[in-house]
């Protein structure tokens, strides 16, 4: 009974320290950029930056069109193209949005850049990755009281949790806002659905080099379906603002700045 009881009470205490290191590990702002520099550190390495400044400039355009009607203002955003030709999109923490080059050149519109981009701020705005990340951090504290090692498995953790994506009910979130934040900035709502057609097609086509994409954000079909439905609840909360958006998706824009230059 006496080693029984031991065992228990030192589960007990186990997780008792494992939830106060949670408390302790409430993500500051200042930590969230370091595990955002930390991962872009390793994002950048892998893949490298797409050298074409007109591009890159021309997608913070957009991103940042998009930031200025965000829930979540009071951060950088660093928008950047990455030199890789499977179809991709990703976010980090501290304000990190990335694109990948092979990404830009299957969309057509300036919209539908806009959507991707909106749906990654989204995961940005919303702190969807911090939850995981602290609790992680909260588990390493136990072992360590080194801070910059607890920070070291934190940006890990944060690299790793890229492949793996979020749930598909925080994924529908993203969705969702993303065309509410495409309506405020003056974009035709409907570009989200066209740019998941886009992805859609490319499946059918060529699976593979779709397939990060598709696992990190869920069954394609899926979110059109989300999409299509939150769509048809923004026309009728806001007739006036959607029908002046309808139609406003700058496929010259975007064939200017992106398609014809890569």
């Amino acid at each position: 009974m006496g080693r029984i009881s031991n065992i228990f009470a030192v589960v007990f205490l186990t997780t008792a320290l494992l939830l106060s290191c949670q408390g302790v590990f409430a993500m500051t702002q200042q930590t969230e950029a370091a595990i955002g520099r930390g991962v872009n550190e390793k994002l950048v390495k892998k893949y490298g930056i797409y050298d074409n400044s007109k591009v890159q400039k021309y997608v913070e355009h957009v991103g940042l069109k998009i930031v200025s009607v965000s829930d979540r203002q009071n951060i950088v955003y660093h928008f950047t193209v990455l030199d890789a030709n499977e179809i991709d999109s990703f976010s980090a923490p501290g304000g990190y949005v990335y694109i990948t080059k092979g990404f830009l050149t299957k969309l057509k519109t300036e919209a539908q850049l806009a959507a991707v981009l909106a749906a990654e701020v989204v995961h940005i705005a919303y702190r969807h990755s911090i939850p995981s990340i602290e609790k992680n951090m909260a588990f390493h504290s136990v072992s360590t009281a080194n801070k910059k090692d607890v920070l070291m498995h934190g940006i890990m953790f944060a690299y790793d949790l890229i492949d793996v994506g979020v749930h598909k009910k925080i994924q529908s979130e993203a969705d969702i806002k993303a065309a509410e934040y495409l309506l405020r900035s003056g974009y035709d709502p409907m570009a989200m659905i066209r740019m998941l057609d886009v992805i859609q097609v490319q499946e059918k086509r060529d699976l593979s080099s779709v397939q990060s994409y598709i696992m990190s954000h869920h069954k394609t079909t899926r979110r059109i379906d989300v999409v299509r439905l939150m769509i048809s609840n923004l026309k009728a909360a806001h007739s006036d603002k959607f029908e002046a958006a309808l139609g406003k998706s700058y496929p010259d824009k975007y064939k200017e700045n992106v398609l014809d230059v890569m």
